[in-house]
């Protein structure tokens, strides 16, 4: 029985490709849920991981597949949590290692000036209230950590899932791929994970995007409800207002007034973090890649 292992990273295409492909019952097998993933593989602390007993259950899982389906492991969390600058991604690989055998690797990416971009309007929706700027430049205290560019060179993570799993058995698919193809994207990830051609007669029932970002024209107001609305970055916001932060939360995603602008604007400073920085791990990312990543607007 094959397995896949999809393990992020996030903001790219990942909740679209569990909802729409890998739930596909006749082609794949979802092993868990996002939430059994967490509790098996992320939540344990070092000291209480115990290997012996999460290979036995994934081994107990997968033995309830049937027919020639693709087993599936799929979340994009396992590629470390981009807020504390994803310092748990070598800890969750080397998990996944240590608990599972005979596996092809999927690493989904996306450009690191667009990521960049959508981690910030991400943070936003969690609740944070700090501008752009503050944002990519916040430096923690000793012994608390935050977000890092360095999360956005994927050619540390997939080298390092390499060299577990082996160079052969990683595939690198960027999302500008299947926004561009979605068809060949599929038939790339099909055969990389099966050995077999995805069917001719195949269907994708649905081509909208899901999870999407604010528009940035709404970012004042996304960042002005986050003093009244709770969330994971800001669970000290003024609850007893909180029906005045949903309010502004929600204008915040219609708010479109030269839109146009604003997304320049912050393209713009992402651009001027992103310059420079990336070119040498993009070129290492291209080896496990199907495509050409510089016409996908990747630095090399």
């Amino acid at each position: 029985m094959k397995l896949l292992l999809h393990p992020g990273f996030h903001k790219t295409g990942t909740t679209w490709l569990q909802s729409q492909f890998f739930s596909r019952s006749e082609l794949f097998h979802a092993l868990y849920t996002h939430q059994e993933i967490d509790d098996l593989i992320a939540r344990p602390h070092d000291l209480d991981f115990d290997t012996e007993r999460v290979r036995l259950e994934i081994q107990s899982r997968r033995s309830r597949s049937s027919g020639n389906r693709v087993d599936v492991i799929s979340a994009e969390d396992l590629s470390g949590y981009p807020f504390n600058g994803g310092r748990d991604s070598k800890t969750n690989a080397d998990r996944l290692y240590s608990v599972l055998d005979d596996v092809k690797v999927l690493l989904t990416v996306r450009s690191q000036k667009e990521m960049l971009q959508s981690f910030y309007m991400q943070y936003l929706q969690r609740g944070g209230r700090r501008k752009f700027t503050e944002f990519v430049e916040y430096n923690c205290e000793p012994g608390l950590f935050w977000f890092d560019l360095d999360h956005l060179d994927y050619s540390r993570l997939t080298n390092y899932y390499a060299s577990l799993f082996g160079a052969e058995n990683v595939l690198v698919l960027p999302q500008e791929y299947l926004k561009r193809s979605q068809t060949d994207y599929l038939r790339h990830l099909y055969h990389f994970a099966s050995g077999e051609d995805l069917p001719d007669d195949f269907m994708i029932s649905s081509r909208t995007p899901v999870n999407v970002s604010a528009p940035a024209s709404g970012i004042p107001l996304l960042r002005l409800s986050n003093i009244f609305r709770r969330a994971p970055h800001n669970p000290e916001a003024v609850g007893s207002l909180s029906g005045i932060g949903n309010l502004l939360f929600r204008a915040g995603y219609h708010f479109s007034l030269k839109d146009r602008s604003a997304r320049q604007r912050l393209a713009a400073m992402a651009a001027a973090y992103v310059e420079g920085r990336y070119e040498q791990g993009n070129c290492e990312l291209q080896r496990f890649c199907p495509v050409d990543l510089v016409e996908l607007g990747y630095p090399l």
